[in-house]
């Protein structure tokens, strides 16, 4: 961002960095709501970007680049019209519960960061904050100068950051975009592709539940944490479903082949009768 940043000042254009592609789907929202997205791919990327653009914001805001900071605000934050007196409702992106307390911390500017200093969203936020500061510092005297470069890195980062975006409707499918993703980029666990189909799941079926509530394990790393020997180790998640299926279906699970068992289990006890929320 620096170098796009100092080209776009030097040049007064700039070429956009391209950050791949994330997958979101529609959901259904009543009327007068803000439109609203699931993030299926594309978490972290998104997650970081806000990080960077509010520790852009929080720096312009600090030295009285007033605009500039302004115009940021509109890529982190919802119109007041749209919170209904809502916290969750504040900002574009919104984490897993697990995240979501550090993340308000981290984006707000008139809250503490002090009670959250080890998480790696505070972490991340105050690393771009401070290299922000030292950039337009290091390279920029006060003046014109330096409101040209602030300017300048709020262009970059709200104009010249691109992503090529695969926006779902409601009744489309996302885990065949997960098992494409899954074969062709970084392998996803076993555990989000499963978590991925009870979503999806049950959001066909009518259930309009939060995702915290269908999928509790977002809320505690531990099962995050990686279990096991060299090579074997594995997301605690994945473990657990391992076991979980090797019990309910009688039979041993191989390792990574728990995403392909579940969909058959489910799609069994669909056709007894039963429900995603009873599995």
């Amino acid at each position: 961002m620096r170098d796009t940043a100092e080209n776009y000042l030097e040049q007064g254009s700039g070429a956009p960095h391209f950050m791949g592609a994330i997958v979101l789907q529609q959901r259904f929202m009543p009327s007068g709501s803000i439109e609203t997205r699931i993030v299926v791919d594309g978490q972290q990327r998104l997650t970081t970007l806000q990080l960077l653009l509010d520790a852009v914001q929080e720096s312009l805001e600090e030295r009285g680049y007033e605009d500039p900071a302004a115009r940021l605000m509109f890529v982190v934050a919802n119109p007041e019209m749209f919170r209904r007196d809502d916290p969750d409702r504040a900002f574009k992106v919104w984490p897993t519960i697990n995240d979501q307390d550090a993340f308000r911390h981290a984006m707000s500017n008139d809250l503490s960061i002090n009670d959250h200093p080890e998480t790696r969203i505070i972490q991340a936020h105050k690393f771009f904050k401070t290299q922000v500061d030292l950039w337009l510092d290091r390279h920029y005297e006060e003046g014109e100068a330096r409101e040209k470069a602030a300017e300048a890195l709020e262009y970059a980062v709200s104009n010249l950051l691109k992503v090529v975006v695969i926006d779902l409707a409601t009744v489309d499918d996302p885990h065949i975009i997960f098992e494409t993703l899954n074969a062709r980029g970084t392998p996803l666990l076993q555990s989000e592709m499963i978590k991925n189909r009870i979503l999806y799941e049950a959001r066909s079926a009518g259930d309009t539940r939060d995702a915290t509530v269908l999928w509790g394990f977002d809320a505690d790393r531990w099962w995050r944490t990686e279990v096991g020997r060299g090579r074997g180790r594995r997301p605690r998640i994945d473990v657990f479903l391992n076991n979980w299926l090797t019990v309910r279906r009688s039979a041993a699970i191989r390792a990574n082949d728990e995403f392909d068992s579940f969909k058959e289990y489910a799609q069994k006890a669909k056709d007894d009768g039963g429900s995603i929320d009873a599995i």
